[in-house]
């Protein structure tokens, strides 16, 4: 068994600190009027969104803190200050109670409105802020990201986190399989499933892969082929 890093008891500590405080770290429904590209592309100084995604990086500045969060679309900055922004329970600072409890990993709900900062960078000013998901794990290191490879083919979620790019693969995948299901189905194709596993296997001279149902009670083989059923 893999042991935990420190940072996950630590981690743990603050959802249960924000469960005691009556706010639930997993609430099962929220509501976004946009994304990262939208924010991007249709800027408006001064229109409200309501957005989420993941925290990737913050920076606090005294009465006022800059983060950044990502969809899957694309990244975006929020503004949360003292003044501006509301606390998540009364009596609360803003911008000490992100900066306490909301961690690089953790997916986090926003509404506020657009503007650009000193050097022009598209930012949410946010007026509202809510915790969606609690990590309780730490992200890869922000500059090198995930470094060992092992990591990566062993753990496939924190690979797509620490390589967005690589999501790319996924979805166009995706899309050449609905185009080809698509162009058949366009031609009267009708599409059918066959058994992976079977009681006689199929495949020429392949060397076949033999397994035990204990379900069914019997021997059973990773198909090689499909023509034995489609025959059927």
């Amino acid at each position: 068994m893999l042991k935990k890093p420190e940072e996950y008891f630590v981690r743990l500590r603050k959802r249960e600190e924000l469960i005691n405080l009556g706010l639930d770290p997993y609430p099962h429904r929220y509501e976004v009027s946009a994304t990262a590209r939208e924010v991007q592309e249709d800027f408006k100084e001064g229109k409200g969104v309501k957005i989420a995604g993941r925290l990737l990086t913050k920076r606090k500045f005294g009465r006022f803190l800059f983060a950044h969060l990502r969809d899957e679309t694309g990244s975006f900055q929020i503004y949360v200050g003292r003044e501006e922004t509301e606390p998540p329970l009364e009596g609360q600072n803003p911008v000490k109670f992100f900066d306490k409890y909301f961690d690089p990993g953790d997916w986090v709900w926003v509404e506020g409105e657009l503007f650009r900062t000193k050097t022009g960078e598209k930012t949410v000013r946010v007026k509202r802020y809510r915790m969606l998901a609690k990590a309780l794990l730490p992200m890869p290191e922000k500059w090198h990201g995930l470094q060992d490879p092992e990591l990566g083919y062993r753990d496939r979620p924190l690979f797509w986190i620490a390589n967005p790019g690589a999501k790319r693969v996924l979805y166009l995948r995706a899309k050449i399989i609905d185009y080809i299901r698509d162009f058949f189905k366009g031609k009267g194709f009708l599409e059918v499933e066959t058994p992976i596993l079977q009681a006689l296997y199929g495949g020429a001279a392949a060397r076949p892969f033999k397994t035990y149902s204990n379900a069914l009670d019997q021997e059973l083989h990773l198909r090689i082929a499909t023509e034995l059923h489609l025959k059927r």
